[in-house]
């Protein structure tokens, strides 16, 4: 048996978002295979600095950037299971690193066969 087919979408507390989230969920829904369907928000923290002074600043920013993503990242939920409800099957899960979002996305997802839908 194969693995099924992987769909990722990013997303977060946007309209856009959402409306990438539908379009995936629409790609599935045509699939005549197995799928997997990985909704993701990213948390993109501010890479740790090498001077002292700089490098507190970052930390501060970044509990600040992770502080405001709990909040989003619920709301993101209660969004998602109001827009796609039983729609469709999918996994929601939250992935956090260093550095701009795309590389961060770009890691995540490099262990599995993926077709990105990246929004």
């Amino acid at each position: 048996m194969s693995d099924p087919f992987t769909v990722m979408v990013a997303v977060n507390n946007t309209e856009s978002a959402y409306w990438a989230a539908h379009q995936a969920v629409d790609v599935c829904r045509r699939m005549q295979t197995e799928y997997r369907l990985l909704i993701v928000y990213c948390v993109a923290l501010n890479p740790q600095q090498s001077l002292p002074g700089i490098d507190r600043l970052e930390r501060a920013f970044n509990v600040e950037i992770e502080a405001s993503a709990e909040k989003e990242i619920d709301d993101c939920r209660v969004a998602l299971q109001d827009k796609l409800g039983d729609k469709v099957s999918y996994e929601f899960f939250v992935v956090e690193g260093e550095g701009e979002t795309g590389p961060v996305l770009e890691k995540a997802s490099a262990s599995a066969q993926v077709f990105n839908l990246y929004s």
